[in-house]
């Protein structure tokens, strides 16, 4: 059979070469490049209960490939004052956070895949989610810039930001971005663009041209 090899980083070798063989119906058994009558196992609950086994033929050396990031729309409200029975303007410092910013505060075993991940799924969450060229383009750049640091630290940047809410205007402050959910809890990140501020003299907002491309 046909299959695709992947190599173990920790120490390159024909012995930790593996080739993904398809069953036809979804799933794949691993086996080994130098030892080909050895097949990757998975014989018990726990996440160490892994080994490299004879072949069995059996489900617990089926394996299915699955996306390592669910890839959804966000926009929240950053900050919002109904100033429509004020007659005087309103000033407010806000932090505001842009770039890629991780939930969980472990490391990642792997930094260089994690990008290349998160820049796979990103790819593809332009066209699921139809984000529109503008869109792309920007979360695209600021995916770049994140990603140009070698920091996890510097992935994101977060300023002080002082706004003025005029008189008579109902004031909101929107980010837009994408959330992407690994299936490792300690994967997921979001990915924050730049922001948006909206005035309206009533309790509706106009955000068609800043949602649309």
């Amino acid at each position: 059979s046909s299959g695709i090899n992947a190599e173990w980083p920790l120490r390159p070798g024909t012995d930790q070469l593996f080739k993904f063989v398809s069953n036809h119906d979804g799933y794949y058994s691993i086996q080994n490049a130098l030892y080909p009558e050895e097949w990757i196992t998975k014989h018990g609950r726990e996440d160490s209960d892994v080994s490299v086994r004879s072949f069995t033929g059996g489900d617990d050396q089926l394996w299915r490939l699955v996306p390592r990031f669910q890839a959804s729309k966000l926009n929240q409200v950053v900050f919002n004052y109904d100033n429509r029975q004020g007659s005087n303007p309103i000033g407010r410092e806000l932090s505001v956070t842009t770039g890629v910013r991780r939930t969980h505060t472990s490391a990642i075993s792997n930094t260089s895949t994690y990008k290349k991940s998160i820049s796979a799924a990103l790819e593809l969450a332009v066209e699921v989610l139809d984000l529109g060229v503008r869109q792309a383009i920007e979360y695209e750049n600021e995916l770049e810039i994140s990603f140009s640091q070698d920091v996890e630290q510097c992935w994101s940047q977060t300023e002080n930001i002082t706004f003025t809410v005029p008189p008579r205007k109902n004031f909101k402050v929107v980010q837009r971005g994408v959330k992407f959910e690994g299936q490792l809890a300690a994967d997921t990140c979001v990915l924050l663009a730049n922001i948006q501020v909206f005035e309206s003299e009533s309790s509706q907002f106009d955000e068609s041209e800043y949602l649309s491309d």
